[in-house]
């Protein structure tokens, strides 16, 4: 906590990705989130309306976590580690808030509210004595109202626990913010998955296997392997049992579930996309309703329901074939950035909605 003396208290918000600040007086409380001026977010739909709130009394500052969109991580000034081979979540995003939780901040503290695919916002907490006030449009003044803190209880499941249904609500995935990058965050679930068993359904020594942060799918699972793979790259032959040990694993995970193997092949998909958007390697194994709530974005669909998705056993074939991956990386990219189709009966669609509600009724 910050102590200092000057009669003038001012706490400010900058974004660490653009310009975008608010500064906040004492005995203030401010909600900030998706609507909050100056933060330029309205367009950012991963973040809560109120996101969190921040309690400045008596130059003790506090922060609140309300929002139910997405996770907001703390990442305290003092907790910096620049051993990229050391990192872990925490090292790399700080703590995750718990819900209707109070937390102290301080001086140059990080918060970050996380959204998939690099979406992440970071704003950094700045503490100063000022002797003037900042304009009317860049600051927010609230009457303090009554605060109570509310504590809620949680349940965890041990990594056995087969249910579907037990949904964490801490889904990692952070911007690069001079701490670490949202696209190494799949390492630490490889690197120590018995610290995260909300999120890990199945591990052993050489495969673990989680619940996609973001599911495009009533079922959607990443499988990876335990040792460290950048994407594609290095991939060999002699890497095939892996890959395959990765698919079985996930196969039976799936049958743990009562999901049998003429449904997995009927209702499910398993495969790679060939640009992924993580370095660790990972192996998808998704259900073809693609109703999750983290489908949000004409990129998700297509990279589901197009070429842009390697089925498993292609890309053992691949590997096979020339001793590594090939692919056409322009070829791909171009197929990301087209048109929306129905992959039942290849119907066009110029919006997400409008293919969202033909899918399920096609057949």
């Amino acid at each position: 906590m910050s102590n200092l003396t000057s009669n003038n208290f001012l706490v400010t918000l900058k974004r660490l990705d653009s310009e975008g600040c608010i500064h906040i007086n004492d005995n203030t409380v401010t909600a900030i989130g998706r609507l909050t001026e100056g933060l330029k977010l309205q367009d950012n739909n991963y973040i809560s309306k109120s996101q969190i709130e921040l309690i400045v009394q008596n130059k003790n500052i506090y922060l609140n976590n309300i929002g139910s969109v997405n996770p907001t991580y703390l990442k305290r000034s003092s907790e910096v580690n620049n051993d990229k081979n050391q990192l872990d979540v925490k090292d790399i995003l700080g703590e995750h808030l718990l819900l209707n939780r109070y937390y102290p901040v301080q001086n140059n503290d990080i918060i970050s509210f996380l959204g998939p695919e690099a979406s992440t916002v970071s704003l950094k907490l700045e503490i100063q004595d000022t002797l003037s006030q900042p304009s009317s449009t860049d600051t927010i003044n609230n009457s303090i109202p009554k605060t109570t803190t509310t504590t809620t209880t949680t349940t965890t499941t041990s990594n056995n626990n087969n249910n579907p249904s037990n949904k964490t609500t801490i889904k990692p995935a952070a911007k690069s913010g001079g701490f670490g990058g949202w696209s190494d965050l799949l390492l630490p679930y490889c690197q120590r998955p018995e610290d995260h068993k909300d999120d890990v359904v199945f591990y052993n020594d050489n495969v673990v296997m989680i619940r996609d942060k973001y599911p495009k799918s009533k079922y959607h699972f990443l499988t990876m392997p335990r040792r460290t793979y950048n994407k594609f790259s290095g991939l060999t032959k002699d890497d095939i049992p892996l890959l395959e040990e990765m698919y079985r694993d996930s196969k039976k995970y799936l049958e743990s579930l009562g999901i049998n193997e003429k449904r997995q092949q009927e209702e499910f998909k398993f495969g790679f996309h060939a640009i992924p958007s993580m370095k660790q390697l990972h192996l998808h194994s998704i259900s073809k309703d693609f109703s999750g709530a983290g489908l949000k974005k004409k990129e998700h669909w297509i990279s589901f329901t197009t070429d842009f998705f390697i089925p498993f056993n292609d890309f053992i074939d691949n590997l096979n074939k020339n001793s590594k991956i090939t692919l056409d990386i322009k070829k791909y990219e171009a197929l990301h950035h087209g048109s929306m189709s129905c992959p039942k009966c290849s119907a066009t669609f110029s919006t997400l909605p409008s293919i969202k509600q033909h899918y399920p009724t096609c057949k």
